[in-house]
C-alpha cells in the first residue's frame, strides 16, 4: 500500500468496503496464481497515471497475490522506461520511480506527491 494518507481516511474504508461488496470479495484482475479471495482495491487507472482515487468505476477489487504482481509490474516497466531513456523525466526514488520535478506537466500536491497537472485528480 502506498503512504498516500487517503488510504487512512473514513472515505477510503467506505469506498473499498463498498467496492468489496459490489464485486463480491472477488478478484477481478485474475493473473495466474490469482487466489480468488479478494482483500484489496484496486485503482485500474493508476492514480499516478490520472486516475480518480474514489470513483467506483476505477476500483476493482483484487486478491493479495493480483495486487502485488500488478504494482510489480508496474514498477518494473517505469525502472524499463527510463534505463532505455523512453521517459527521460524518470528518476529512481528508493523502490520506485517518480517524475522529475522539474518537468511541468506534473505538478507537486501539498503531501509533496506528484500529480499529472492537466490530470483529474
Amino acid at each position: 500500500m502506498s503512504t498516500d494518507p487517503r488510504y487512512k481516511s473514513h472515505a477510503w474504508r467506505q469506498t473499498r468496503k463498498a467496492v468489496l461488496a459490489r464485486d463480491r470479495h472477488e478478484c477481478q484482475v485474475k493473473l495466474e496464481g490469482c487466489t480468488k479471495v479478494a482483500k484489496h482495491v484496486d485503482h485500474i487507472t493508476p492514480v499516478a497515471d490520472g486516475g480518480s482515487f474514489f470513483l467506483h468505476s476505477n476500483l476493482r477489487a483484487s486478491c493479495g497475490h493480483c495486487n502485488v504482481s500488478l504494482r510489480n509490474q508496474r514498477i518494473a516497466e517505469l525502472a524499463r522506461q527510463a534505463r532505455q531513456g523512453s521517459d527521460p523525466n524518470l528518476r529512481p526514488q528508493g523502490n520506485y520511480y517518480k517524475p522529475d520535478p522539474t518537468w511541468t506537466a506534473f505538478g507537486i500536491a501539498d503531501d509533496g506527491s506528484y500529480y499529472p497537472s492537466s490530470g483529474i485528480w
